[in-house]
């Protein structure tokens, strides 16, 4: 996102969450559940050798952010991005 960003990892999982998002009629709730209950977002922060050799930039998501966002900034920005903050 953005000129100095990286191109994507999986761009065709992107292509796929966007059909997905468009054949659902925009359900974002659905999505935002079906992100958060996904194996990749409940992987765990802590690493073993084997996983920082693979993926030392953590690129294809090896394992959790050591931080998260609060739930309220979440919410903050997607009514500030929609313009209803």
């Amino acid at each position: 996102m953005g000129a100095q960003g990286e191109w994507p990892s999986h761009p065709e999982l992107l292509d796929e969450m966007a059909q997905w998002m468009v054949d659902s009629n925009w359900d974002l709730k659905r999505w935002i559940k079906s992100v958060v209950m996904s194996q990749t977002y409940q992987r765990s922060s802590t690493t073993t050798a084997s996983v920082r050799e693979k993926d030392p930039f953590n690129r294809y998501l090896a394992r959790q952010s050591s931080f998260r966002l609060d739930a309220e900034l979440v919410r903050d920005n997607a009514l500030s991005v929609s313009g209803l903050l």
